[in-house]
């Protein structure tokens, strides 16, 4: 099969790569579109040294099962069933999981093979366009999950860029005093509309947030975070990095909650996007065929959402 193949800082496109083989209970879904992600510009730089077939974000068409012919979206983590986190049905917690795209194969290729219970149909009203975004929407979904929001609570949001401007769109929804701070004002101007205060910098608002989500995708996020937040307030930390972050001594002194936030509930994001509450189709930048997804890639390191039709 064809196949976007990350590994030794670079990615390439391979059209001869093994088909996968479904494992028990999986089935093969052939992919339609697949969106490139933070996390997989951060796989370039050696992020869980992984080498593969890159992609987690997706939708495609079940080739068996109880969805056999339908599109489908799938959940990212596969479980091993047995421990205690998936008995209690957490799988993407589960002791010994595997994340589909970043220590197994992904779904930039024509087919991938996933659990079939971590598969969801996606309704026809649902174009494809905006259904390969129910894997991000889900996480931007998790922040509510993460940490209770009040409608009188200023939150910050830090970083408008593929996720954030999820997370954003999302806190709307709850009527929070929302900020969303972003050196790039393109990024920024996606939000216009929104009923958020927009700032290009975090000047005057420090210890002032109730709450801030870190979607910076860079390591000192979190200090920045810290500054913001009020005492005994909440941060909560969407970025993954390959470098890391250093843990700042103030959240002691200030005894803030910080919390650790990623993958988050399909059926409500599938929800969203079919009662077209959460707009997606402005943050699509390009739409690339998979043979050029070098190309993809390097335009999604100064894009917003770059897709590749498979």
């Amino acid at each position: 099969m064809r196949a976007a193949v990350i590994g030794g800082g670079r990615v390439r496109f391979v059209p001869d790569y093994k088909d996968p083989r479904p494992r028990p209970g999986e089935v093969l879904v052939r992919i339609k579109l697949a969106g490139i992600c933070g996390t997989d510009l951060e796989l370039l730089r050696g992020y869980k040294g992984f080498s593969g077939v890159t992609g987690h974000e997706f939708v495609g068409v079940a080739q068996s099962g109880k969805y056999a012919g339908r599109r489908v979206v799938g959940e990212i983590n596969v479980g091993c069933g047995e421990c205690e986190f998936c008995r209690a049905g957490v799988r993407e917690h589960c002791l010994r999981r595997e994340v589909i795209g970043l220590t197994r194969d992904g779904a930039m290729a024509e087919l991938v093979a996933m659990p079939e219970e971590n598969l969801h149909p996606v309704p026809d009203e649902v174009p494809d366009e905006a259904a390969v975004f129910t894997e991000p929407l889900a996480a931007a979904l998790r922040v509510l999950e993460s940490a209770r929001v009040r409608p009188r609570d200023r939150v910050v949001v830090l970083g408008a860029g593929r996720l954030g401007q999820l997370v954003a769109r999302v806190l709307a929804l709850t009527g929070c005093r929302l900020t969303v701070i972003d050196r790039n004002d393109w990024k920024l101007g996606l939000l216009r509309g929104l009923g958020a205060e927009l700032r290009s910098s975090a000047e005057g608002i420090e210890n002032a947030a109730d709450m801030v989500v870190e979607c910076t995708g860079r390591p000192e996020g979190l200090k920045t975070a810290l500054r913001l937040v009020k005492p005994m307030g909440t941060v909560v930390l969407k970025s993954t990095t390959a470098e890391g972050a250093e843990v700042d001594p103030s959240l002691v002194v200030k005894e803030v909650g910080v919390v650790g936030s990623r993958c988050g509930p399909f059926e409500p994001a599938i929800s969203l996007l079919r009662r077209g509450l959460v707009r997606v189709d402005d943050l699509i930048s390009s739409i690339y065929p998979l043979e050029r997804v070098e190309e993809a890639f390097e335009e999604a390191s100064r894009s917003m959402k770059v897709l590749l039709r498979v």
